[in-house]
């Protein structure tokens, strides 16, 4: 029985279709980041860099799951945010990770990248995660490409309840419902697994790491 709390159904949405204009705005925009708000209320999958997805080539409209799991922590948000966010950290805990590449100065920041060497299965391969939101002690985005897999990826940190102590924390992944492999392709089946397993393997070592590592 997993600890982790399913907040929401893995989704296999498709975006709407952009007129020509949302077409023009999405690939120059002119007021930040965020789509023209026509499109952001008719589009649940709009790949942009404040919502659910976004790639390194810019405006993408496609397929996408959505996985996101929560789960209870018994340490406070300070605790676990250092164990998201401190290189030295992040590579005990995570037992895939291998080795860090090329430690940054003063991760994370806004538009800053960190390289891993990263164990999938027997194979090692790099890993980027690029950080796109960071709001200290409560949100870190990243978007991250492991081999052909790319995702988006967002920690949340909440109080549980009013334990100041203990923290709910949310891990919530986006990626394209399929992936092409040589030979073939990854169906969202496969990906939908793939990201489960990920998002709950992440909480769980997580939250043994902090409770054990006060």
């Amino acid at each position: 029985m997993f600890a982790a709390r399913n907040l929401a159904r893995d989704r296999d949405e498709r975006g709407g279709c952009p007129t020509q204009a949302d077409r023009r705005e999405l690939a120059n925009p002119t007021s930040g980041s965020r789509p023209p708000s026509r499109f952001y209320r008719t589009t649940r999958c709009a790949v942009r860099v404040r919502g659910s997805f976004w790639c390194d080539d810019g405006w993408k409209f496609e397929r996408v799951i959505t996985i996101a799991m929560s789960i209870a922590v018994g340490a406070g948000r300070d605790r676990v945010w250092r164990a998201l966010t401190v290189p030295d950290e992040l590579i005990r805990w995570d037992d895939k990770i291998l080795s860090l590449l090329d430690p940054p100065d003063g991760y994370p920041r806004v538009g800053q990248q960190i390289r891993w060497r990263y164990r999938v299965g027997a194979i090692p391969v790099m890993l980027r995660n690029s950080a796109i939101e960071v709001i200290p002690n409560e949100r870190l985005r990243t978007v991250t490409a492991m081999g052909l897999f790319r995702f988006d990826e967002t920690f949340t940190l909440g109080n549980e309840g009013n334990d100041l102590h203990r923290t709910r924390l949310q891990l919530k992944l986006s990626a394209a419902n399929s992936l092409a492999v040589v030979g073939g392709l990854l169906d969202r089946f496969t990906i939908r697994r793939v990201g489960s397993e990920l998002v709950d393997r992440k909480l769980h070592c997580i939250q043994k790491w902090c409770e054990n590592h006060p």
